[in-house]
Formats: structure tokens, sequence, C-alpha cells
């Protein structure tokens, strides 16, 4: 076999088995935005019996001074699809390991939010700019997983921000598009920006 046809059947057949792969699926929830934070619900499913550590990164592209982001992140738990807590031990500043679990998990955290700067996470009753790497945690050896983000608006607000969060309620990133590289933005009566 020519060495180009084989560089090409191996790239094709590299990106199948990714999108193959189950999804890492976040749920963005907005329960008291007037308390500054965000709800975060992330789903693994085909999950390998090693540990799943999951970190919060520390810099956002194009910002690359330490930032520690996951100072912000509290009430961490993990379930399996039944509802059952999973032991989450906090093993540094920016991670978490879950050395036991079932295929599929579902984790939950909070994540505080009141610098409207472009680097961290933003959140008011009116607004949400949410930089990716400062809101989301994500997990180690899942690069080449499809992402979908959803986002729900909080209850309570008004039409036109309801059609808002709407608008980017499938929200799927593929493996070749980092979700660590966007920002989304939500504003009352306006349109929202993913960038």
């Amino acid at each position: 076999m020519r060495p180009p046809l084989f560089a090409a059947l191996l790239l094709f057949t590299v990106s199948t088995a990714a999108f193959a792969q189950a999804p890492v699926a976040y749920r963005l929830t907005f329960p008291e935005p007037k308390h500054r934070w965000m709800q975060v619900e992330v789903s693994f499913a085909d999950l390998s019996a090693d540990p799943l550590e999951l970190r919060m990164s520390r810099a956002s592209p194009g910002r690359y001074a330490v930032h520690e982001f996951a100072k912000n992140v509290f009430d961490v738990q993990m379930t399996d699809s039944a509802g059952a807590s999973l032991a989450v031990t906090h093993t540094a500043p920016n991670q978490w390991v879950v050395a036991t679990h079932p295929s599929t998990v579902r984790l939950t955290y909070r994540v505080f939010g009141d610098r409207t700067d472009g680097t961290y996470l933003s959140l008011d009753p009116a607004h949400a700019h949410i930089n990716m790497p400062a809101a989301l945690l994500w997990a180690r050896g899942f690069d080449l997983r499809p992402v979908t983000v959803r986002f729900e608006p909080p209850a309570g607000i008004a039409n036109g921000g309801a059609a808002l969060f709407a608008a980017a309620s499938s929200w799927r990133t593929p493996p070749s598009q980092p979700l660590g590289s966007h920002i989304a933005k939500a504003r009352r009566n306006q349109i929202l920006r993913r960038t």
C-alpha cells in the first residue's frame, strides 16, 4: 500500500472511531443568577474501568497566565445512572478523581462567576459570559470525543431571554475543535453568540 493512501486510511479510521464514541454531554443551568453561580451537569458514557480524572483548566487560550479557575468550583458530586453517589477525591487544586465507577456516570457541580473580563465566568440575572475553560471541568483522555452543550434559561426569564438559550440548546463541538477555545455570551433580548 502506498504511504499517502495508508495515511489517508489511518486518518479516516481514527476520525471515524472518535465520532463513534459517546459524546460528553454538558447541561448548563442558571438556578440562581442573582447569586452569580451556574450549575453544570456532565454525562460520561462508555467509560473504561480506569479511574476517571476530572480537570479544570488553569489558563485560557490567548491568556496564558495561570488563573486557577478551579477556585470557583464547589459542590462537586458524582453519581451513577441510578443516582447513587460515587466517591470523588479532590487530589489537587484543579483535579478530582473517581477511582471506581460504572460505565456511565453523571457529574454535577457549581461554578461561581462575577468577573466580566473575557477570561472568567460572569453571571447575573440579565447576562451570562461563559469562557469555557473557566467554567467546564473536563476528563483527561477524552479529547477525541465529541461534546454537546445544552443551555437552559433561568426560571422566570423574559421571552426574549428564553429565545437566547433555545438558540444554543444543541451546540455540538467535534473533536477537531476543542471546547476549551469557545466563549458563549447571552444578554436579555440579544442573540447568543458563540466564538
